[in-house]
């Protein structure tokens, strides 16, 4: 657990040093984006929002089925080169 007051105080100045002219996003641009993500809001999968952290246990297993396919739905390599192989003689 992180303590609630500690010494570190981050500042973002060394690109601003270097000449970096650091800009805002309009209102105009973020109605927009607002606009783009409602109108497709059903293409979400909003699973995959979901928290994948949990500080209190070392091994998560939400995430760690999520990274790790299983066995059965990965493809056996044999038929994956045998597939692309086909596709090359058919266009050749």
């Amino acid at each position: 657990m992180e303590a609630e007051q500690h010494y570190y105080n981050a500042k973002h100045s060394k690109l601003v040093d270097l000449g970096l002219q650091p800009h805002k996003l309009s209102d105009a641009l973020l109605d927009s984006l607002m606009n783009i993500a409602i109108k497709y809001r059903d293409r979400v999968d909003v699973s995959l929002m979901l928290p994948q952290v949990n500080w209190r246990e070392p091994k998560n297993d939400r995430r760690m089925q999520m990274s790790m396919p299983s066995k059965s739905s990965a493809p056996e390599p044999r038929a994956v080169l045998a597939a692309l192989a086909g596709a090359k003689a058919k266009k050749g």
